[in-house]
């Protein structure tokens, strides 16, 4: 009876040491759950974060284009004869056009096969492959840009003191339009209050 006696202790034993170590296995598993989410979620805020400088940084390049743009005009446009203060309103077509650098992969084979009883057959097969190449920047993949559209200008306002003169009207109309490369009725020169 002993031995039966020491058999059961051990079996009841060896119970509880299965429950405790597959409650230990639970609780470290869902430690490294917790652990592991929380270093994702830092990760994901501070790919974001960048995505964001990112943006706000191309807005910027553009605005500073744009504003570039106007402050040029309205400087070359009060050294004209009779043209006092000026300001400029521009209208842009679209935003900067990048264009990525292209990996271009063509390959042609020709195929002749000539049966048993004498038929023959010619199989030509064309791959045309473009890939745009990228870049790596840190972390980051980015496109190789090989050249970069600046804005087009759609249309200007001017408002110019001097601008009551047909002449000095006309005189600003045709320097814009040709500098832009617009048509003249995309330039509307009105003279400024006094």
């Amino acid at each position: 009876m002993d031995l039966k006696k020491i058999v059961e202790r051990l079996s009841k034993k060896g119970r509880k040491n299965t429950m405790f170590n597959i409650l230990i296995i639970l609780l470290i598993g869902l430690f490294i759950v917790i652990v592991s989410d929380l270093f994702k979620s830092t990760s994901t805020k501070t790919s974001t974060k960048q995505k964001e400088d990112k943006n706000i940084n191309i807005s910027e390049k553009i605005s500073s284009y744009e504003d570039e743009q106007k402050s040029q005009l309205k400087y070359i446009l009060s050294k004209i004869d009779g043209v006092g203060g000026v300001d400029v309103m521009m209208y842009f077509e679209s935003g900067e056009e990048h264009v990525p650098a292209l990996d271009k992969n063509n390959s042609t084979s020709n195929t002749k096969e000539k049966d048993t009883v004498g038929g023959s057959r010619d199989i030509e097969q064309n791959n045309d492959g473009t890939k745009v190449v990228m870049s790596s920047k840190g972390n980051d993949n980015e496109p190789l840009i090989i050249k970069t559209y600046k804005p087009k200008v759609s249309g200007i306002i001017i408002v110019a003191e001097g601008a009551e003169e047909k002449k000095i009207q006309y005189d600003i109309t045709k320097a814009v339009s040709n500098f832009y490369n617009i048509p003249e009725n995309k330039v509307n020169v009105y003279s400024m209050k006094k």
